[in-house]
């Protein structure tokens, strides 16, 4: 898809996206309903009638002679244009950067201890001040999740040498 919308005139595609974005084009209403209009969730399955690790067979799906297959857990994906694509980096690029706030002084934006989603640490650049060009935006999910996690337990033991009360829930189906 990506390979398409370079293929068959990009430039021109980027320009018109400007033009409608600094307000030189009047049809911005008319380009934002047709992005939103083609947007659709993909579903596919993530796990299948509880079958074990093990029993390699019952986690192979053939095209006949298959036995009911129950989907315990579905994996959704969004299918968006490329121009919402575009759309949803120069959002974060512009407002998530400054919901993030993790490079301000004041410090005025996302709550301190929000660990999913968050941007890079090294997206701006500090003696620059510009953006890199790095192609990842977002912190891994599961460096934010192991800090998260990590700062509970640390937390609930200090309570506990403080003769403090605790309950620790956790699940491994997540």
């Amino acid at each position: 898809m990506i390979v398409e919308y370079e293929a068959s005139g990009i430039e021109g595609k980027l320009d018109e996206l400007y033009k409608m974005l600094s307000g030189e084009n009047e049809t911005w209403d008319a380009f934002e309903a047709n992005v939103i209009n083609e947007i659709n969730a993909l579903v596919y399955p993530k796990k299948l009638n509880g079958a074990s690790e093990n029993d390699k067979e019952a986690r192979i799906v053939f095209n006949k002679d298959n036995k009911p297959v129950k989907l315990e857990r579905a994996q959704y994906f969004i299918d968006l244009p490329i121009a919402g694509h575009i759309l949803s980096v120069l959002w974060v690029l512009t407002v998530g950067l400054k919901m993030d706030n993790r490079n301000e002084p004041d410090r005025t934006g996302m709550y301190e201890h929000s660990y999913g989603n968050r941007l890079r640490k090294t997206l701006i650049n500090p003696d620059t001040g510009h953006i890199t060009c790095s192609p990842n935006l977002f912190e891994p999910y599961f460096s934010q999740y192991e800090s998260w996690r990590d700062k509970a337990l640390e937390y609930a033991e200090k309570m506990l040498e403080n003769r403090q009360d605790v309950i620790r829930f956790t699940t491994e189906d997540m």
